[in-house]
């Protein structure tokens, strides 16, 4: 699934004015998106974050 990313630059929207109205963008955004594309992009951060290739941390938990 592709996920897309709202830039502010992109037609049809304009910078925040302020800390209060970013937020408000932000909330919007996060409402307008469905479960899955939450996920999705959930996903997407934490293989940029961490990478492909991460250790699973349940196995340091279980002495393995």
């Amino acid at each position: 699934m592709e996920v897309k990313t709202i830039r502010w630059r992109e037609e049809g929207s304009s910078p925040a004015d302020s800390f209060r109205e970013a937020e408000e963008w932000d909330i919007r955004q996060h409402i307008s998106m469905t479960p899955e594309e939450r996920q999705e992009v959930s996903r997407q951060l934490r293989i940029r974050y961490y990478g492909e290739d991460r250790p699973d941390v349940r196995d340091k938990a279980d002495g393995r």
